[in-house]
């Protein structure tokens, strides 16, 4: 886990470096609506799942307009406020819904269909949406996208694909792209010729360079601060949270890992508290996130805190 590396200026630097090495940028859904041919030679498509702190997210998205840049920003139900995801769209950005309704409903698939379609229809109120893309929701045994096994098919909402499932990355996709995530605040790629990169810096310098001409990068806003003091409570925030992931998935193991990443014990949150991480938010707590142009934000609320939604959902 990199504890300092996720600031927005290391993400400026990213971007900077990106178009420095010869890259364009594209939406997932620019990418997914291209011919064969038709992509630029290097390429970098930008995706942002806001699994929280919003605000984080609209400071991206002016980052990546000033420089001419198009990102694809999935918003949970949660995170979603109306004009502030039209002011996205009207600055040339893609805005998706980030969908958990398998988890949401436990499983049942017709309801999570249901779910779904009434979520959609709220985004889509105030902004196109021609993609969507699955939460993890780690504390959930059930995986959002399986939802798409059975009932209505992506294409019988109108929808272009799936942010995550209809890209294929890695050594053998046809567009040989390379998948890099800032999940557990570690790049964590292999890239030939450059080994295996773990910080921004690294990655930024690999861009820089052109080092790999197709890249599907995934930035969590949540991950990412403009303080220092934000940044700090984002490193102790998601040290509890992945805490919470292991002590769900493997309880014997959970308390050497946290010891291992933080070098302090003792970080696991109670039953209670991970039952209201922000990776699983309560469906009957919805919150409109603050927008970053709205006034000053407070680094260290958190979105359940707020209150007052801008739009109701299924949620």
């Amino acid at each position: 886990m990199r504890l300092v590396d996720f600031s927005m200026r290391q993400y400026e630097r990213l971007l900077d470096a990106a178009l420095a090495g010869g890259y364009e940028f594209l939406t997932v859904r620019e990418y997914l609506l291209a011919d064969e041919g038709e992509l630029p030679e290097r390429f970098v498509i930008m995706r942002h799942d806001v699994d929280r702190r919003a605000e984080l997210s609209y400071a991206m998205a002016n980052a990546e307009a000033v420089r001419g840049i198009s990102a694809s920003h999935y918003f949970r139900t949660y995170t979603f406020d109306g004009p502030e995801a039209r002011r996205l769209v009207e600055m040339g950005h893609e805005v998706g819904y980030h969908y958990e309704d398998l988890s949401k409903t436990r499983g049942d698939v017709e309801a999570a269909h249901d779910r779904f379609a009434r979520n959609l229809e709220t985004f889509r109120a105030f902004v196109p949406v021609d993609t969507v893309c699955a939460h993890g929701s780690p504390l959930s045994p059930q995986h959002n996208a399986s939802m798409w096994e059975e009932g209505p098919s992506l294409e019988s909402y109108g929808l272009v694909g799936e942010g995550a499932y209809s890209i294929d990355t890695g050594r053998n996709s046809t567009d040989e792209l390379r998948y890099v995530s800032d999940t557990g605040r570690d790049w964590d790629v292999e890239v030939d010729g450059w080994g295996t990169l773990h910080s921004t810096a690294e990655v930024a310098e690999m861009l820089e360079a052109g080092g790999y001409p197709h890249l599907y990068v995934l930035a969590h806003p949540g991950r990412w601060s403009r303080t220092r003091r934000g940044m700090a409570h984002r490193i102790a925030w998601d040290l509890a949270a992945e805490s919470a992931k292991v002590a769900v998935k493997f309880p014997k193991t959970a308390m050497r890992t946290v010891t291992r990443q933080s070098g302090a014990p003792g970080l696991i949150p109670t039953a209670s508290d991970s039952a209201s991480t922000p990776e699983e938010t309560p469906a009957e707590e919805p919150a409109a996130e603050a927008s970053a142009a709205g006034g000053a934000v407070d680094e260290n609320a958190d979105p359940e805190s707020r209150s007052d939604p801008v739009t109701r959902t299924a949620d």
